[in-house]
């Protein structure tokens, strides 16, 4: 028992995805009731005593357990009543640059429940005063901050820095990242976003890397203000979210974009 409850905390600690499960009615000789397991995002074992067979009649249910975030009760071959609870890390949204777009996307990212951090280079833009809604405020040099912001897979990274080259230098970092966040996106105009990605790959980052991020940024929903700009990058961050691809500019600028 205690080799489950250390293995999830080191998956909540690392910020890991998976899905633990308690068997609410049993079969003394397969799996007694209240026999407890932990699964990782593939599906496999990584903690507790359930039968083989067992586990690998529950791999689609696990699986839509963890895609739709949502717990679940069901009832496998044997007659045997499981309960399923996805296991994710908060859900983080990471501004880069605290102009005057983070701002209304703060906002916005609050009141969809994000956990949002800012960061910027200049302390009159980074503080808790400017970001009063934000979970973090970070003032810290673009080229230092990664180590300390965390990126995981549950993490969705907009770009919105004070120009080229730090937009380079943000774009360059986060795909260099161990773990690939859930979306990427810069803001720019379309000769812009053109020359960082061909200096980018000109710097030796693969093609499959680039064609990762969403640039230009948002749905085309003829955003002009701030507050419009902001509204259109969080609504492609949903549907990036709930349908693991965009149609947003970035698809229209290159044309070939798949993300699916």
């Amino acid at each position: 028992m205690q080799r489950i409850y250390d293995k999830l905390n080191e998956m909540l600690e690392n910020h890991q995805i998976g899905a633990s499960g308690v068997v609410i009615e049993g079969d003394p000789a397969l799996c007694p009731t209240g026999t407890k397991f932990l699964v990782n995002d593939a599906g496999e074992l990584l903690a507790g005593n359930l039968n083989k067979n067992v586990l690998n009649s529950l791999q689609e249910d696990l699986l839509m357990s963890m895609r739709s975030k949502k717990p679940m009760t069901l009832t496998v071959a044997g007659g045997l009543k499981i309960f399923l609870n996805p296991l994710y890390p908060p859900t983080r949204l990471l501004i880069l640059g605290g102009g005057h777009i983070a701002l209304p996307l703060v906002k916005l990212g609050r009141l969809m429940d994000f956990q949002v951090t800012v960061v910027d280079d200049r302390p009159s833009f980074a503080n808790p005063v400017r970001f009063g809604e934000a979970d973090e405020v970070i003032c810290e040099s673009f080229e230092t901050v990664f180590p300390r912001v965390c990126i995981d897979q549950n993490t969705y990274v907009v770009i919105v820095t004070r120009g080229h080259r730090y937009d380079q230098l943000c774009v360059e970092a986060v795909l260099n990242t161990p773990v690939q966040p859930a979306y990427i996106g810069m803001i720019g105009s379309r000769r812009k976003v053109a020359a960082i990605m061909d200096a980018l790959k000109e710097n030796g980052t693969p093609e499959e890397l680039l064609n990762k991020v969403y640039a230009p940024i948002g749905l085309d929903i003829g955003a002009q203000t701030p507050e419009e700009i902001a509204l259109s990058i969080l609504a492609e961050i949903i549907m990036v979210e709930h349908y693991g691809k965009s149609n947003g500019l970035g698809t229209q600028a290159r044309g070939k974009k798949s993300n699916g």
